[in-house]
């Protein structure tokens, strides 16, 4: 699996980084909330990161994903609070 930044842009009063991309996943399922999470967090050397969506396109091994990347926490609580409950880890 490999991912694909096809935009970024700084959002500097909201104190974060909004990211397009694109997950190829060739020969696998949609990845989850947390694979992208850890490849955007490879990628971008940041942890805080919030998934808006993660769209598959059918017949085709790719998703697009909107990302939000923050600074610091206190930032990240402007996110809504249903995005930031999918995101937290699965436990089981």
């Amino acid at each position: 699996m490999e991912i694909e930044i096809d935009e970024k842009k700084e959002n500097k009063p909201l104190k974060r980084l909004e990211v397009k991309c694109r997950v190829i996943h060739e020969g696998t399922k949609t990845p989850s909330r947390e694979e992208v999470k850890k490849l955007l967090a490879k990628e971008l050397g940041k942890e805080l990161i919030s998934i808006e969506y993660i769209k598959s396109t059918y017949g085709k091994n790719e998703s697009s994903v909107y990302a939000k990347v923050y600074e610091d926490e206190m930032s990240m609580n402007i996110e809504k609070r249903h995005i930031l409950e999918r995101g937290k880890k699965q436990e089981g």
